[in-house]
């Protein structure tokens, strides 16, 4: 799935390569957001850091500076503050 933010950029899921990226209108360039490039479990952490990764992400949500994210392998919803740069468990599907 694909978000639009207010200045027109779109943000997506990229579930094969487990990052969420973002394509800046006014640059036309992508850029990761979020997740490693491998699969894993990041949680509290922050982006950039080793082991700050996702599994599969399948969709993504915005909301103001927050980007929420379908980690679909990891049967979570997780967040990123695009100010801070951390990663967090929003939502895990077993509790």
């Amino acid at each position: 799935s694909m978000v639009f933010d207010s200045d027109k950029n779109i943000y997506f899921a990229d579930k094969a390569s487990h990052q969420v990226k973002m394509w800046n209108k006014t640059t036309n360039q992508i850029k990761v957001i979020v997740g490693t490039g491998v699969e894993g479990f990041g949680n509290n952490c922050i982006v950039g850091e080793i082991g700050c990764a996702l599994n599969s992400p399948s969709a993504v949500a915005l909301n103001g500076t927050t980007v929420y994210i379908l980690d679909f392998g990891n049967l979570r919803i997780a967040s990123v503050d695009l100010i801070s740069k951390r990663l967090e468990t929003y939502l895990n599907a077993s509790s």
